[in-house]
């Protein structure tokens, strides 16, 4: 499960923040990926993990792209 944005969602993020963990709860299978732009926290339970993403640089983007291409 994918949720992306979650900085958008103004006043009701920690609404669905809280409803997603509960909905996890009945779905330990599915991996749950929260993405939001910094500044924007909400609690989410200790055990799940948080990564804090860097900007890519543009020569970082073009030998990304480069690489996916070629795979192609």
């Amino acid at each position: 499960m994918l949720l992306d944005g979650l900085d958008e969602c103004r006043e009701e993020r920690v609404t669905i923040t809280e409803k997603l963990i509960d909905w996890s709860k009945g779905h330990t299978n599915t991996k749950v990926i929260i993405s939001s732009r910094t500044g924007y926290d909400v609690p989410l339970p200790p055990d799940w993990k948080k990564f804090d993403l860097q900007p890519l640089p543009v020569e970082g983007i073009r030998r990304l792209a480069s690489l996916v291409i070629r795979q192609t």
